[in-house]
């Protein structure tokens, strides 16, 4: 049972490395080097478990003979194999959290034209106020960015006639 438990654990960590997502349902997805990461520590499981029973192992067993040893593994038979099945579940709520964590909605994280079907409306954003940047009024009196053709108002041109449009962020010079 336990050992099940391992070879499925190490089986979704491989395809995890490999594919970079890792799904706890279809809402809860990690994606990337998150996935990745949880990917890895699903592996961990038999080694870990290796390597928490040797210690208990070389614990218990330091300065006995042979014969003792085996009569000490026959009576820790029970407890070497909760040893393993707490190292392997503990391990498994730990991927299940990490996921649980760094994971999110897939359709949260889409490009917009992925949401709703549409191409989103560019729209920059100003340094100032993380609020969208509107597009000048054609109506508006306005200098046409050479590279863009974005607008920049001309009330808003400073003195040194300078500018940076706010939809490619190229600064260039407006023409008196």
């Amino acid at each position: 049972m336990i050992l099940g438990l391992e070879i499925g654990m190490l089986i979704a960590g491989l395809l995890a490395v490999v594919r970079g997502r890792m799904e706890l349902t279809p809402t809860i997805v990690a994606e990337g080097v998150a996935a990745r990461l949880l990917g890895v520590l699903a592996m961990t499981p038999i080694p870990a478990a290796v390597v928490v029973i040797g210690a208990y192992t070389v614990a218990n067993c330091t300065g006995k003979t042979q014969a003792q040893i085996e009569a000490w593994a026959e009576k820790e038979r029970t407890n070497l194999v909760v040893i393993e099945a707490c190292v392997v579940v503990g391990i498994g709520l730990l991927v299940v959290g990490g996921i649980a964590v760094l994971g999110g909605d897939p359709a949260e994280r889409a490009a917009p034209e992925d949401r709703d079907g549409e191409p989103p409306a560019f729209a920059p954003r100003d340094a100032r106020s993380a609020r969208p940047v509107a597009r000048p009024d054609p109506r508006e009196p306005v200098v046409r960015c050479p590279n863009c053709d974005g607008g920049v108002r001309l009330d808003a041109v400073p003195p040194d006639r300078v500018v940076t449009c706010q939809w490619c962020m190229v600064p260039f010079a407006v023409p008196e």
